[in-house]
């Protein structure tokens, strides 16, 4: 689909398909540029049968019954208002939780004791990895677990988990893809920071599968924030970690003065219906990264795309947004909430320019921020406080790499009048807006 001389691809829902060898991104909501390039056949030593998990009676289903038992055993609880059960379609998802009977806001369905949680502020005793990502420490300990097998405490915890036929068949994170899988996406921010973890974790695990392994705690660890406990606790939650994730959630989790974790209905659900929690509210390209998804969005719009001139530019940035390319959302959660141009907007810019340079300086930060606002479909500059240092140094590039990550789409006339208030004698320059 071509929309303003760019091309752009609208598509509901994607997965990479190892049978074929092709790459489908997932973009639910808004118009997201796609480039996909050929590739050969997608091909991986697979260490499991096809089949495996995918019908009641095998052999994880029958590990999801023993970690159900084992918990119980713990001092944990699972209402008799939820069971676990194959998904519709296991390419996707393989198992879900559903209610077994009509359950009211409020109500536990599920209890998991503090005694099972595999958290890194518990178990972490290396200390060359305490300054390390939450990850990486905690892929360090799945490691260690599971190379104790049947005797390590989690073992039947650790039965549960995914296979690598699981991760090949539906995407995984991106910490498994190949260079050239991550090529075809074409977004130079997630190949550089996929690159970056997969280097880390090569360095630091010493395990054959240790980006496997890493996958696992990307895709299924949970970050516990509560009054109770002393600290926030990165950890895998057995059994809860098997719920789905949904932007409309009807279940969340609470951590109570024991530390133990309860999955409590949000509102009312009804017999046969999936219990469904949220991930966070995290950028999209981040659940793409960690997860292998894009999840569905209740706004028009969750990513920014903005078009930026390379002609009028008179230096060469780090990295170049060019036509139609796909930016990350500004801070640090997804979707924000839309803000109107005001009057403290202009003050504020207009005092990046009075305090951060005189002469050429000056004129370089007049380029870096008037060709940005110009170029863009009404967009809003936010949080640029944190990259004020940048605006100090020479290093102009980086700079407006990271000021072009701060916009966001909304009124158009707002940010022409900006661009004026920066550049008055500069002339105007055509904006390509797309779908019109």
């Amino acid at each position: 689909m071509s929309q303003g001389g760019q091309r752009f691809v609208r598509v509901t829902q994607g997965y990479r398909d190892g049978r074929c060898g092709k790459t489908t991104a997932a973009f639910i909501c808004g118009l997201f540029p796609l480039k996909l390039k050929s590739k050969p056949r997608r091909v991986k030593a697979l260490c499991v049968a096809a089949d495996r998990f995918e019908v009641p009676g095998g052999e994880r289903w029958r590990n999801v019954e023993n970690m159900v038992a084992w918990l119980m055993e713990l001092g944990g609880e699972c209402s008799g208002a939820v069971r676990l059960s194959p998904a519709d379609r296991p390419i996707e998802h393989e198992i879900r939780m559903v209610c077994t009977r009509e359950v009211r806001r409020g109500d536990q369905l599920v209890r998991v004791p503090e005694c099972a949680l595999l958290s890194i502020e518990t178990e972490s005793d290396d200390q060359l990895l305490f300054e390390e990502p939450r990850f990486i420490q905690l892929s360090y300990i799945l490691a260690r677990e599971c190379n104790k097998a049947l005797t390590s405490r989690w073992s039947p915890y650790l039965g549960t988990l995914p296979s690598f036929l699981d991760y090949h068949r539906s995407g995984g994170p991106l910490i498994l893809w190949s260079d050239e899988e991550l090529q075809l996406l074409d977004f130079p921010y997630l190949f550089s920071a996929t690159k970056w973890r997969q280097e880390k974790v090569d360095r630091l695990i010493s395990t054959n599968c240790r980006r496997f392994i890493a996958a696992h705690c990307l895709s299924r660890a949970f970050l516990l924030k509560s009054s109770h406990l002393d600290c926030d606790k990165y950890c895998l939650i057995p059994l809860i970690d098997l719920v789905q994730h949904s932007s409309s959630p009807n279940a969340f989790m609470t951590v109570d003065s024991c530390g133990d974790v309860t999955l409590i209905a949000a509102h009312d659900i009804v017999e046969g219906q999936e219990v469904l929690t949220s991930y966070g509210n995290r950028p999209v390209l981040a659940f793409l990264s960690d997860y292998g998804f894009i999840p569905e969005s209740t706004r028009d719009k969750d990513q920014v795309l903005i078009n930026i001139s390379p002609v009028l530019n008179d230096f060469s940035p780090v990295e170049r947004y060019d036509e139609g390319e796909l930016l990350r959302h500004p801070g640090q959660h997804s979707p924000s909430t839309w803000q109107p141009v005001t009057p403290s907007l202009y003050r504020f810019l207009a005092q990046i320019l009075e305090k951060r340079g005189q002469g050429v300086i000056r004129h370089r930060v007049q380029e870096l921020l008037g060709s940005l606002v110009t170029h863009t479909q009404g967009c809003f500059l936010s949080d640029l406080e944190t990259d004020c240092d940048l605006l100090e140094s020479d290093d102009f590039e980086n700079a407006r790499a990271r000021l072009a990550c701060r916009f966001r789409v909304f009124q158009k006339q707002g940010l022409q009048e900006i661009a004026d208030r920066l550049q008055p004698k500069r002339p105007r320059v055509s904006r390509v807006v797309p779908g019109k």
